[in-house]
């Protein structure tokens, strides 16, 4: 059986021969901890900004310089059978060939240790406090990738547990923050697609 992951990365790589950089969304629409609450609409101002689409809300500005593929990686991955056990490697293949990984807080940015060093990434993590966990910030560091943050507002059940509750990003930060990420790539990969 094919992961979900195997398709991404046939997806990314077509992309590539395309001449587009790869933008990963790291979805989580519903659960019982960050999901984002308003998905749909930041699937849609990603698409906009990284594409410069001036009427959806995009700059069309520096961010919209390079056309993107944006891939929505919406897997929930258990490693109990044998044959999830391989995932990872699939998952290797794809954030390889990512130039830019956005999403909420969660295991899933484990994978950007395989990014390559000029790519980018957006996390939607809560306002410093109690529970605010900058794992992935140190990761980033340590692999030599840029890093950024959307910071959503912190909601009472989140105030009572780790990453409790949804979140609801800010479009017009999100799309601000996608800009300098967007930028870093640029800067350094100035070679890359086009």
């Amino acid at each position: 059986t094919a992961h979900a992951s195997q398709g991404l990365a046939a997806a990314a790589m077509s992309a590539r021969a395309e001449g587009k950089r790869v933008c990963l969304y790291l979805s989580r629409p519903s659960g019982k901890a960050r999901h984002v609450s308003n998905d749909k609409d930041v699937r849609a101002a990603i698409v906009a900004e990284l594409n410069g689409a001036a009427g959806a809300g995009g700059s069309g500005g520096a961010a919209g310089r390079r056309q993107w593929a944006v891939l929505v990686v919406d897997e929930r991955v258990s490693y109990k059978s044998t044959e999830a056990r391989v995932q990872w490697m699939h998952d290797a293949l794809l954030f390889s060939m990512a130039d830019m990984v956005v999403g909420p807080h969660g295991g899933a940015f484990g994978n950007i240790l395989f990014c390559p060093r000029h790519a980018s990434i957006v996390e939607f993590n809560i306002l410093p406090g109690p529970n605010f966990r900058p794992l992935f910030h140190s990761e980033a560091i340590m692999v030599g990738i840029d890093n950024y943050y959307t910071i959503v507002p912190r909601n009472a059940r989140q105030d009572r547990g780790f990453y409790l509750g949804p979140m609801s990003v800010d479009l017009a930060e999100l799309r601000g923050v996608l800009r300098l990420a967007a930028d870093g790539v640029r800067r350094l990969d100035p070679g890359g697609p086009r």
